[in-house]
Order: structure tokens, then sequence, then C-alpha cells
């Protein structure tokens, strides 16, 4: 279960302190203990452990860790529900769906391939949707939709899991919008099976209705072939959400939900669909390569290296497998060699600030010191 485990990420342990390596050393009996207290019904997930995530915009993205014990069980979970058909696959939806081994790049295709028939694009994404799941409707839904009674409880306990703050994380918790009782808790391996789960309802709903929509967890992107169907498909999607006490922004140029008409690009998941001379096609947008980039030079920064157990031994293997991440993200992409040219241009630029900060000119080093350091290649 957590073999593939990155290895940086197996000391990171939840508010038990037991980490993943601690987790595999006593695997048998850990998994003993808990399917006894499973079978028993005496099973009670733990409080999450919150870290929170610096934005552009001052504000923080809440991204909660179970323990290990916990995520192995809602893991384990997620697997049978997944290999015994209920994987809640359908026509739009994309994001955390099991069987898309590149789901944003199918989402995008697929989108793409749409805007060719039907050229008007309406755009929106979901305002606060983790924040705002209604727990006793998600309850409802888990009763209805997932057949196996035998997991209702179990599942719906995770849905009641909460964060373990106080003080100032309470004060920054507080702030990001997250109120106890509400919500499901982002980072939680179940979280996004069930924020598909919760959005079913709308789904079944857009596909009766024809509308020719891509959904990936909270973002929305439609097609039609004029303006006034846009705004129709607006008013829809607000309807059917507001069943399910979520909303979206009204359409404005500057709000995240817009209207573009044949002529004009309109960006998705990091890609833009935009005109040209076969119909449309794809590139990397220019936002998401500045988002890219400046991601990268986060590397730059030795507080936020070691705060994430990154040092000098692993730096070049953690850029390298960025660099391999980014181009398999976006190998549909028209302009993925241009995406090429700036992970190496950073990738140099990267390490030559890491050592100019360590006192070391990478330009004046002798060909056989840099070869020994692995920078041969720079």
């Amino acid at each position: 279960m957590y073999s593939s485990t990155p290895r940086k990420k197996r000391d990171a342990s939840g508010i038990d302190g037991l980490s993943i390596n601690d987790f595999d050393d006593d695997k048998d009996n850990y998994i003993s203990l808990l399917s006894e207290k499973i079978r028993s019904g005496t099973y009670t997930p733990m409080l999450l452990r919150a870290a929170p995530i610096p934005k552009p915009n001052n504000k923080y993205r809440i991204i909660c860790i179970p323990t290990v014990k916990d995520r192995f069980v809602q893991r384990c979970i997620l697997r049978f529900l997944n290999n015994h058909d209920q994987t809640l696959a359908n026509k739009i939806s994309y994001g955390f769906i099991n069987g898309y081994s590149k789901a944003v790049e199918c989402a995008v295709t697929k989108a793409k391939s749409l805007r060719q028939s039907q050229s008007w694009a309406y755009k929106a994404d979901i305002s606060a949707f983790f924040d705002n799941i209604q727990r006793a409707e998600i309850e409802n839904l888990i009763r209805k939709k997932v057949k196996y009674r035998s997991l209702h409880n179990l599942i719906i306990k995770f849905v009641h899991t909460e964060i373990q703050a106080d003080g100032n994380l309470a004060r920054i918790i507080h702030q990001q919008g997250i109120s106890r009782g509400l919500g499901l808790r982002q980072g939680m391996p179940l979280s996004p099976y069930l924020a598909n789960l919760y959005l079913k309802n709308f789904d079944d709903a857009v596909i009766k209705k024809n509308i020719k929509m891509i959904r990936y967890a909270d973002d929305l992107i439609a097609f039609a072939n004029n303006k006034d169907s846009c705004h129709q498909i607006h008013d829809f999607c607000k309807q059917e959400l507001r069943k399910v006490f979520l909303d979206i922004h009204d359409i404005d140029l500057k709000s995240k939900t817009i209207i573009a008409a044949p002529e004009q690009d309109i960006e998705f998941l990091g890609l833009s669909i935009c005109p040209s001379n076969s119909g449309y096609e794809i590139p990397i947008s220019q936002q998401q390569l500045g988002k890219i980039k400046t991601k990268l030079y986060e590397l730059t920064d030795m507080n936020y290296c070691l705060k994430n157990g990154i040092n000098l031994t692993n730096i070049m293997s953690k850029l390298e497998s960025k660099k391999i991440g980014y181009m398999d993200a976006y190998d549909s992409a028209q302009n993925k060699s241009q995406l090429h040219d700036l992970l190496d241009n950073s990738y140099r630029q990267i390490i030559g600030q890491i050592f100019f900060k360590l006192g070391i000119n990478i330009d004046k080093l002798p060909s056989q010191a840099k070869k020994f350091l692995g920078l041969h290649l720079i």
C-alpha cells in the first residue's frame, strides 16, 4: 500500500507521530489491530494534522494530514470500492476517477474536441467547494449510493474527522473559511472520492440536459453554439449546485466564471484551448509556465528546502523528478518544447544560485570538480 510513497514522505506522520517507515516495520501487527477494531466497530479516526501552505494572495491552502493508520484504512476502502464497480466514472467527470492514468490530459483533450464542434466556451469553478460540502447531505449519499452497507458507518466517521488546532493555527484555519462540522478536509485519501459522490446528482443533471461539459473536481468547462446558450448553462449550473448548498461566481472577466467567444483563448487546468489554423490547439498557458517557474525557484530558498526535507544531497534528483513530472503531465501540449527549455534553464540557474549562496561559483570550478559534484552537465 505504501511501497510507492516517495522516500522524503516516508517520515511524514500525523498527530500520533507514527511514520510510514514505523508502520512498515511492524505492519502485520498494525493491520491486525486495525482489522480487529473495524470488525468490532470501535475504530475511530484520529484528528488531522494541519499543514498551511502559503498562497500568492497572502492566504493559505490548508492541507490536512491523517495518521498513517487512518490513511491506510482509507486507501483500503478506496481500493475496495474501485475494484467493486463503485468508481463513480461518468461522461463528464475526469478528476480523481480510477482508471484515468493521465486525467488532466484526458480532460483537456476532450475539452478541445468538444470546442471543435461547439466553439463558445463557458468556464467556472465551484466556490470553496470542499469547505462547503454539507455533511448531512454526503451522509445521505453514502447510504444511498455506496452499496456495501458494512462500509457506511466507517466512511461517515472519516467525513466527520476534524483538524487538531489551537492558538495561531486555529486562527489561520478559521480565516480560510474552514468551520467545524462543515466540509470535507483536503488531504484525506477519501475526500476526492466523496467530493465526486457529492456531485453525482449534479453530473447526472448535466448529462441529462445534454450539456457538453467537462468537470475536473471543482473546475467546470462547457461548450455551446452561442453566447446565450453559455448564459443558460451558467444559470442551470447555479440552480443545480444550490440544491447541494454550493455556488459559482457570477460571470465577470475579473472572476473565475467567464465566457469566451470562438476566437478567444480559454484556460483549463493549466492549458489553453486556443484557435489555430486547424481548429483549436492546447498549449501550456503563459500563466501556467510562470507558475511552474515560480514553484521550481522555491528550491533556491534554504528554509523552504529544510522544511520539506530537501538538502544538497538530493536537490538535483528532486529537480530531475520535477522535470520528468512536468514533461509527463503536459506531454500533449503543443508548446511542450518551450516547457522543456524552461525546465532546463531553470535547472541550471537554480543549482547555480544554490551554490552561489554556499560561496561557490560554478563557472569557476574546474571540469573535474564539476564532474565530482555531478554538475558537469549543467
